[in-house]
């Protein structure tokens, strides 16, 4: 949906305007615009663990296609052939040692950072082969979250949240207004979290309004890195959950970095383990379990 209104500027370019009072007009529109078709009831985490897998998920297309990865600092050699694929609507973690690349594949998956060699597919498009433009489009259809939300300091939860909505369409004012009250009720927040600053939630919020602000474009995928990083156990798997809902009622493809063995367990559905440079196993958690290789076996045994 476009209008003749010219573009607000950059929120970072003006004073933050009082756009978000502690609370918002009480009812959302009648319809929004095809381009957001997100106006669905939030999922409770018991109805969402309730709700079977994605339908279909073993004949989706491939969102993400990793082929023959190869990624060297230097001397020193992170990945050596990475091959995976990701279906629509899978739900997937990737695990691994310190240092073995994990965030490195992500960062190259969105298009951050150049592999050495080899091609990636992001909703079937090259990342590395496509000019700026054409990536800045893949990047539209993809929502990330960073370790600790990485907001803006200087913004209040409902401008960061309103950020890709400003940079990136041509929404007027009170249609952006109505669209972050949405997505902050879809990851649990409150109206009148909206006027609070970055300094003054806990972990666990700042990793929400991140989600928030990562769903604002309707994202086709989400990527995280380390989620639950930093979480009392209470939060973390509060979050989960919060993940598992999008997962399954939204059927948003996610893929996270995690070393959190709780997250493996209670939510996951297909683990890609990498070490050495190559992926190690790639499956469910009984399969992973199975696989003879000494960290892995000393990762599960320590948390046992």
């Amino acid at each position: 949906m476009t209008t003749s209104r010219k573009p607000e500027p950059h929120p970072r370019e003006q004073e933050p305007p009082a756009a978000f009072p502690a609370a918002f007009p009480a009812a959302f529109p009648a319809a929004f615009p095809a381009a957001f078709p997100a106006a669905r009831p939030a999922t409770s985490p018991a109805a969402a663990a309730a709700t079977p897998p994605f339908p279909g998920r073993h004949l989706a297309p491939p969102v993400i296609e990793a082929h023959d990865i190869h990624t060297r600092f230097g001397q020193q050699v992170i990945h050596a052939g990475i091959d995976f694929t990701i279906r629509r609507g899978e739900l997937v973690a990737v695990i691994g040692g310190s240092g073995s690349g994990k965030s490195t594949l992500l960062r190259e998956i969105v298009g951050l950072q150049r592999p050495t060699s080899g091609s990636v597919k992001l909703l079937g498009e090259e990342v590395w082969s496509d000019d700026e433009a054409g990536l800045d489009a893949v990047r539209q259809r993809v929502g990330m979250l960073f370790q600790d939300g990485a907001l803006f300091s200087s913004m209040s939860v409902g401008e960061n949240i309103a950020v890709p909505l400003r940079e990136h369409t041509q929404l007027d004012h009170e249609m952006i207004r109505q669209l972050v009250k949405l997505k902050m009720a879809l990851v649990g927040l409150k109206e009148t979290d909206a006027c609070k600053m970055p300094s003054e939630l806990s972990g666990g919020m700042r990793k929400r309004v991140g989600i928030a602000r990562a769903l604002s474009l309707e994202p086709e995928i989400l990527f995280l890195d380390e989620p639950t990083s930093g979480l009392d156990p209470v939060t973390a798997r509060q979050f989960d959950q919060l993940l598992l809902s999008l997962n399954r009622s939204l059927g948003i493809t996610v893929l996270l970095i995690t070393h959190d063995l709780d997250t493996l367990v209670g939510i996951i559905s297909r683990i890609i383990v990498i070490g050495s440079g190559r992926i190690i196993a790639d499956g469910t958690l009984d399969v992973v379990r199975q696989t003879d290789d000494a960290w892995l076996k000393s990762y599960f045994e320590s948390r046992t």
